[in-house]
């Protein structure tokens, strides 16, 4: 068989013991390591066990020594039991000092010692089942544990004023001289709580946490002993505070001023309110307003409260319906009306009486009113008024023929359609009435007087200069003049066919064809119902004026007239009824006298 060649003795030794060395190196590494760990996290158990028999004795004052040097301890289970502190573990994480305790001969505990008349120190002994310092009464009378010289100024904050912010505060934590290292602790309750980790040097927290917290910080002297800083509240409060209850609010409009008042609430860790109770008296157009609340943090609420005030007056729109055309029918005109506040209504109206503009007031839902411009109605329901009327007779001086009346017509609001107003009667018409309207067609009859018959009255006119006497004998006459009548329509019976001759003046001279006598007959003058003829004597006249009763006639007529030498000259004519009437003509005044007055009134 071929040797085979592998490592000799010395060679398996030498790595053998290169392999111890380092093993035991990683081995010392780690356990320095480990020892470490284990003594910080036991001196951070002691800070929190002193801390914790601190706030024991501050609240049970009646238990600190009363003497220099003087001691008394307070077990950890009672700690424990109390709340000051939660169960202390040690690095194994086994409780120290649990429920059954008395299988542990030697409790945890904390001592302390009256230093002078104001300054206590405190000392620790744990006695844990994997960790134990030994009993400091008994194996070190003057431990190396307590205060350190000065911490009771290490925390501040930056918060001013009240305390309270509604923003973050920094705490600040300053080193001094004689302390190594601290941690900082918030109060929980009845317990303190560490934040972060164990500090060398100065550090600011940010703390934003809403509500009241007290900070502390435990450091560690460059004696090795033990000390708690001052404590400091940081009072933040970022919650607004609530509107509590209202008063003199209201959904009701108003236009006077309206003092309203809320109540103002805060919760019971918060800053609380700066006033109990705010107020403000709205005046100007406001529905729903606001009421700022504040508390001291800083912190503030708008409380909206129903303020209901309007003081601006509505504003007229262009109304509808209106018209300048007159009319005697109701018209209803509506008024628009605009608030942008407490809002109004349109207003409509109607007017069934005379009313040519109107104006109406609109109101706002506070009570603000406008009156708005004048807007056209144009209703005219009243009837036009009767003038007096003219061209009619009366029953004491009739008219004859057909008879126009004129009658005027007034109205003050539409005006009337025309004016005056007429109309044509025919005889026999007494009284009658005449329709007069106005613009918006109301009418009214208006009675008229006509007394209309079928003859007018007779008129005179002309004028005789001297005075005449009837021609005799051939007499010739100078300086003639001519008197005239003239004769409307008929009545009372007479006909065209009836007639009066009246004579007036003579001719003075003889017409070609004329015989001896006629030069000296009259003029003669044919009176009849509608008709006046006037002429010389002809063929067809026959008479003369010999005697003082000559009698004569006219062709057709059956006249029979007669003349006197007197100024007067008679003329009588028989007419249809049997009877007779008179003219008598004054010569020397070419007027008619009484009979002929009462001839021509009796026509």
């Amino acid at each position: 068989m071929k040797k085979k060649k592998g490592f000799t003795m010395v060679e398996l030794l030498a790595t053998l013991a290169i392999i111890a060395a380092l093993t035991t190196l990683a081995i010392v590494g780690v356990n320095t390591v480990r020892t470490a760990l284990k003594n910080s996290y036991y001196n951070r158990v002691k800070k929190l066990v002193i801390a914790a028999g601190i706030d024991y004795y501050n609240d049970h004052k009646s238990e600190r020594p009363v003497r220099i040097n003087q001691t008394n301890k307070v077990a950890l289970i009672d700690l424990q039991n109390e709340d000051y502190i939660e169960k202390v573990k040690d690095y194994a994480k086994e409780v120290c000092d649990p429920d059954n305790s008395e299988l542990i001969t030697d409790k945890s505990y904390v001592v302390i010692t009256k230093k002078s008349t104001k300054k206590y120190s405190y000392q620790v002994y744990l006695n844990c089942p994997n960790y134990s310092d030994g009993d400091p009464q008994e194996e070190n009378p003057n431990p190396n544990v307590g205060e350190a010289t000065d911490c009771s100024n290490m925390l501040r904050s930056n918060a001013t004023g009240s305390g309270w912010s509604h923003t973050s505060i920094d705490l600040t934590a300053t080193l001094t001289p004689d302390i190594t290292e601290y941690i900082i602790q918030k109060q929980n309750g009845d317990k303190w709580e560490t934040i972060g980790s164990t500090h060398t040097g100065d550090t600011t927290l940010t703390i934003s946490d809403n509500g009241v917290s007290t900070y502390r910080a435990l450091g560690t002297g460059t004696n090795g002993k033990y000390c708690t800083s001052n404590t400091v509240n940081i009072q933040i409060d970022k919650d607004n505070p609530r509107c509590g209850a209202i008063e003199g609010a209201s959904t009701n409009w108003t236009k006077s001023p309206r003092l309203i008042k809320i109540k103002c609430s805060d919760g019971e860790n918060e800053s609380g309110c700066v006033q109990d109770e705010y107020q403000h008296t709205f005046s100007a157009d406001t529905k729903v307003g606001t009421i700022t609340i504040a508390d001291n943090a800083g912190n503030t609420t708008d409380c909206p409260v129903n303020a209901y005030i309007d003081t601006t007056p509505p504003t007229c729109g262009t109304p509808t319906g209106t018209s300048t055309s007159w009319t005697k029918s109701p018209r209803t005109i509506t008024q628009p009306c605009s608030d942008n506040v407490s809002g109004c209504n349109s207003v409509p109206a109607t007017y069934s009486t005379t009313t040519k503009t109107a104006s109406v007031t609109v109101v706002d839902g506070a009570g603000n009113s406008k009156t708005c411009p004048a807007y056209d109605v144009y209703v005219d329901t009243t009837l036009p008024t009767c003038g007096t009327a003219t061209g009619g007779g009366t029953s004491s001086a009739h008219k004859f023929g057909n008879v126009t009346v004129s009658q005027p017509c007034s109205d003050s609001h539409s005006g009337c359609v025309k004016t005056p107003y007429s109309k044509t009667f025919s005889p026999t018409t007494t009284t009658s009435t005449i329709a007069i309207a106005d613009k918006a067609g109301n009418s009214r009859n208006c009675t008229v007087n006509v007394y209309s018959y079928p003859c007018g009255a007779p008129t005179v006119s002309g004028s005789v200069a001297t005075t005449r006497k009837c021609p005799y004998n051939g007499e010739t006459l100078s300086n003639t003049k001519t008197v005239t009548f003239t004769v409307g329509g008929c009545r009372n019976g007479m006909t065209s066919s009836n007639s009066y001759i009246c004579h007036y003046n003579t001719k003075s001279t003889v017409a070609t064809g004329w015989s001896s006598d006629q030069k000296h007959h009259n003029k003669i003058v044919e009176i009849g119902c509608g008709k006046v003829k006037c002429g010389y004597h002809s063929s067809n006249w026959h008479g003369s004026c010999k005697s003082s009763t000559n009698h004569g006639a006219f062709t057709g007529s059956g006249t029979k007239w007669s003349l006197n030498r007197s100024t007067e000259c008679t003329y009588i004519k028989a007419v249809s009824d049997g009877g007779t009437k008179e003219m008598t003509c004054n010569m020397g005044t070419g007027k008619c006298v009484t009979g002929v007055s009462n001839m021509i009134k009796n026509c």
